[in-house]
């Protein structure tokens, strides 16, 4: 071989090494990159972006860091989203991922979020036009994000209303531990128009007490004292407030109320103060009550031969009690003692001298209804008399219909006028009282036994209902304080007289 051939040799093996160490060593990098990628794609799986983000950087792979940082905005902002900030949510995926799936939905939120601010603050300065047209956005709205339920939107629809009724209605809706956005709107606007306990109950229930000393200082701007400020100052537990509370009630003259409140307060010396008070400004039986209750018999036994003429053991509060000692009269009865029982019994005459002064003077049902009450709480001290006394309240039932008591509606046969005859057909077994009251104050009552009757008043437009009671007490009285009403229907032969509709003419009305 010769040289020239041995040279080509040469460098055709120096050739042939170096493409095989080029061709070795691209395959290593190849082989390194693949495995960079691979480790990359790996951390960008595991949601670690910004250490991704690195890699790809050293990679100058533009895309993969552009994907890097969508993802790293997009879990950012879905962190700020979690939070409640909705708004610098939003604002982030504009800037960095316009193209995210979650702006579009968290846009429509966003704006829904605004238009329910902008219907509470409309719906607490009453302008409820414009609520109405705010709330009409929000449900289009909430077709899509279904943010409110449908409850929700029902008691918002309610509160447009701009009434007590609505906002009422809203509230029973809406429920106990509902919607609390709903909640925070009701009460602003039950605050804005005085309903202050029902502000305050709703502040309550979704845990806001900043809105609860909003309504407080407002309550107090007032300047009134009574126990539904008081019962905030105890629900913040601030009992500087609760006692300004039950002093401002004693100055004021609600004795009952302050009572409670220093009850509440465990202030025996408030509670005898409220007493000496009440006693001095003439309500000496309500004091007597109250004495009993703390049990100073002493004192009760003072103020009970001390009673001034106007003030009375007997009570007109149907509703509660027929006596204004009732509760301390049981209170004495399950005591026991001698000296409880001596005072009891004390009363119990006291009660029945006044029940002979006032049926003397033909008010029956009062001393019926307290003597029965002696009978109940006092049963041990019930005698015969009192037993007589109790009879000789109630009086015999009519059996013939007519009016009993007129103000000067009632016609005669021939009278001159506008005239309204009326047949009532009673088809019931019990007789009724018929009301027909003239706006404003005119009235007739009329006593309807089982059959027909027919009377003439005076044209004119008028409410009727019917009385129904068990008891006769005298013409004076009827059937007393404890009756029910039911509203009937009257027509002329072709029509049923709608409420408030004038009567003139000839009417009939049928109870069964």
């Amino acid at each position: 071989m010769g040289i020239s051939s041995k040279i080509a040799l040469s460098v055709l093996l120096v050739l042939t090494v170096g493409l095989i160490a080029f061709a070795v060593t691209s395959e290593i990098q190849s082989r390194q990159r693949e495995k960079t990628y691979a480790e990359a794609h790996a951390l960008y799986k595991e949601g670690k972006f910004e250490e991704a983000a690195e890699i790809y950087s050293k990679l100058k792979d533009e895309n993969w860091l552009r994907n890097c940082d969508r993802s790293i905005a997009e879990r950012d902002a879905q962190a700020l989203y979690d939070e409640g900030k909705l708004e610098e949510a939003v604002n982030l995926l504009r800037e960095r991922s316009p193209e995210s799936e979650n702006l579009a939905d968290w846009e429509k939120l966003s704006t829904q979020i605004a238009e329910e601010q902008e219907f509470g603050m409309l719906s607490a300065e009453g302008a409820w036009e414009e609520a109405k047209a705010c709330l009409d956005r929000i449900t289009e709205l909430n077709r899509d994000t279904g943010r409110l339920q449908d409850s929700a939107l029902e008691a918002m629809r309610y509160i447009t209303e701009g009434k007590y009724s609505g906002w009422r209605d809203a509230d029973s809706r809406i429920g106990s531990g509902g919607n609390e956005y709903v909640k925070s709107i009701l009460a602003e606007v039950f605050a804005a128009n005085g309903y202050y306990e029902k502000a305050v109950a709703n502040y309550k229930e979704i845990g806001d007490e900043e809105g609860i000393r909003a309504t407080l200082a407002v309550m107090e701007s007032k300047g009134e004292h009574d126990m539904g400020t008081f019962k905030v100052f105890q629900m913040l537990g601030d009992e500087e407030g609760m006692r300004k509370e039950a002093e401002g009630m004693l100055a004021s003259g609600l004795y009952d109320k302050a009572y409670e409140a220093y009850g509440i307060l465990e202030d025996r010396d408030g509670m005898r103060a409220v007493i000496e008070a009440q006693a001095s400004s003439g309500k000496t039986a309500q004091a007597l009550d109250k004495m009993i209750n703390i049990g100073d018999y002493e004192q009760a036994e003072y103020l009970l031969d001390h009673m001034p003429a106007e003030s009375s053991l007997l009570s007109d509060n149907y509703s509660e009690s027929s006596l204004v000692c009732g509760n301390s009269l049981s209170v004495l009865m399950e005591r026991g003692d001698d000296a409880a029982l001596e005072l009891a019994s004390r009363m119990v005459d006291q009660v029945a001298e006044e029940c002979r002064a006032s049926i003397a003077e033909e008010h029956r049902s009062t001393p019926y209804y307290a003597l029965s009450e002696v009978k109940e709480r006092a049963e041990a001290l019930w005698t015969e008399e009192l037993e007589a006394l109790r009879r000789d309240c109630v009086r015999e039932m009519p059996q013939i219909s007519r009016i009993f008591r007129d103000t000067g509606l009632e016609r005669k046969q021939g009278s001159l006028g506008a005239n309204a005859t009326v047949t009532v057909h009673n088809k019931s077994k019990r007789a009724f009282i018929l009301s027909l009251w003239q706006i404003p104050d005119a009235c007739i009552y009329v006593f309807v036994s089982p059959g027909d009757y027919k009377f003439t008043v005076a044209a004119g437009n008028y409410e009727i209902s019917v009385i129904w009671g068990d008891l006769w007490f005298g013409e004076k009285e009827g059937f007393g304080p404890r009756t029910t009403y039911t509203e009937v229907k009257v027509n002329n032969g072709m029509r049923t007289i709608e409420k408030g509709e004038r009567l003139e003419g000839s009417y009939y009305l049928t109870v069964e």
